[in-house]
């Protein structure tokens, strides 16, 4: 079953910078809807969770007492309790995906519309593929025919779900980090523009070099391993259950991050000249 955790996201820059004349924030807040939509999603599979859970322990004293006694009431009592399970695991993927559905639409996708109407687009089938089988468990008549049926469903998963989703969460982290690195680049030049137009430009030249060839370099390692990252997210292809270097997604966001963060104290700098 899947966890509740999620997959390594990138948590975006949130700057709060606050002088005499200015407060200017980098970062993407959810709206509350959009918070709201999340945590129905995380609280619904949340839900589909535990039922599948106490189904789960109920099967697992049937099918002892079916070992155990090898009567027909036993026998009985494990396929029924097999087949609510079945139909349980269905629940579960269906609320599953549409929890990682709903973390796509907390953060700006940076113009990526197409991408992003992509990447749901697969989450859908992949939840309309559960809906439309999970009927098929009742058609199951014995508790043998239970057995090949669970491990084509588990297949699925293992094969093509997860991929699905892996590919989804690696699809967020670098839409995310691609639009905190626009947001930093925009933010960047509102503060410098800000700023040269309240003070002597001519007394603090060196100063605004040093500036600027610092913002150039967050820019540009940002630029750098926003391009991996999106290098290795094209190399993962769920439909050949071929992962290729999406484990480099991560890291490579992840050092976006940092480059970012770095911009916290440069612009606290440069807004003390105001």
């Amino acid at each position: 079953m899947p966890k509740l955790t999620r997959f390594a996201a990138i948590t975006l820059l949130a700057l709060l910078l606050t002088s005499s004349a200015t407060s200017a924030t980098l970062a993407q807040t959810p709206s509350d809807a959009e918070k709201q939509r999340l945590d129905q999603a995380l609280q619904d599979y949340s839900y589909q969770f535990s039922k599948y859970d106490e189904c789960h322990n109920k099967y697992i004293t049937d099918r002892s007492a079916y070992i155990s006694f090898q009567t027909a009431t036993a026998k009985n009592s494990a396929f029924i309790t097999t087949k609510d399970c079945l139909t349980k695991i269905y629940d579960v993927y269906v609320a599953y995906i549409r929890y990682i559905k709903e973390q796509g639409n907390v953060f700006n996708w940076n113009k990526k519309d197409e991408e992003k109407s992509q990447t749901f687009k697969t989450l859908d089938d992949e939840v309309t593929y559960f809906q439309d089988n999970q009927p098929n468990v009742g058609k199951l008549q014995t508790l043998e025919d239970t057995v090949p049926y669970a491990a084509d469903l588990k297949t699925h998963i293992t094969k093509t779900t997860y991929p699905i989703v892996l590919k989804a969460l690696a699809t967020y982290e670098v839409a995310e980090s691609e639009a905190a690195l626009e947001i930093f680049v925009n933010l960047s030049e509102k503060i410098r523009s800000l700023v040269t137009s309240k003070i002597n430009q001519d007394q603090y030249t060196s100063f605004l070099a040093n500036w600027d060839t610092e913002i150039a370099d967050i820019r540009s390692k940002s630029e750098n391993y926003n391009g991996q990252a999106r290098q290795a997210l094209s190399t993962f292809k769920p439909s050949t259950n071929n992962t290729g270097n999406i484990g480099t997604v991560s890291s490579s966001t992840s050092k976006t991050k940092t480059e970012l963060l770095r911009s916290k104290t440069i612009f606290a700098e440069i807004l003390k000249l105001i």
